[in-house]
């Protein structure tokens, strides 16, 4: 079952799109380690994504710290409405 939270669901979405992983199996704690394709090249075209589509920037040492989706959510969730709150 997809995630319900709104950040969580579209960086689901965007993860899905990057790994080609099942969106349905992803969840707050997915992460390299238990994603097929979650690798560092997706990891980058992940974090690129994030930056484009959501308007935050995720500089690299929070990039290297943030191993799963759920930190990935959390946050985005403390960024997008300091940065203009960009619609997910």
């Amino acid at each position: 079952m997809p995630p319900t939270d709104p950040v969580l669901s579209r960086l689901a979405s965007l993860l899905s799109d990057v790994t080609g992983a099942d969106v349905a199996t992803l969840g707050p704690a997915s992460s390299a380690k238990n994603v097929t394709g979650w690798d560092s090249i997706a990891n980058i075209s992940l974090i690129g994504l994030i930056e484009e589509e959501l308007g935050v920037t995720i500089a690299t040492a929070d990039a290297l710290r943030l191993g799963s989706l759920g930190e990935l959510a959390e946050f985005v969730r403390t960024r997008v409405p300091a940065n203009g709150g960009r619609s997910l």
